[in-house]
């Protein structure tokens, strides 16, 4: 079930403006819930390409060790985001300027 999910990738949407041809597309942000990972204790990668996050980041389960996100919408991460068992932390193409907003390193 559930709880044994090791890894996830979650893609936007892609629309094409002229159906016709297909000749120009473009890409949708998804909205999801932080929530929905919330009993996936086994979690230790996700992938997050055009995916904007809603809610409580502490959901985000302590055994995740690869983070791949590009939030276009904020320019720090969130404090209450688990980085303590992060091995891979992937923010190209983000726009993230700032890793935190507070003092010291969360990261080991």
């Amino acid at each position: 079930g559930t709880k044994n999910i090791e890894a996830i990738h979650v893609s936007g949407e892609k629309k094409f403006s002229d159906r016709a041809t297909f000749c120009s597309e473009e890409w949708t942000e998804s909205a999801l819930h932080v929530g929905s990972f919330a009993a996936m204790s086994q979690l230790r990668m996700l992938r997050l390409q055009r995916v904007m996050l809603e809610g409580n980041y502490e959901h985000i389960p302590q055994t995740l060790r690869w983070l791949e996100w590009h939030p276009h919408d904020l320019d720090s991460l969130p404090n209450s985001l688990p980085l303590e068992n992060i091995v891979v932390l992937d923010l190209s193409y983000s726009s993230i300027t700032q890793v935190w907003n507070q003092q010291g390193s969360r990261i080991k």
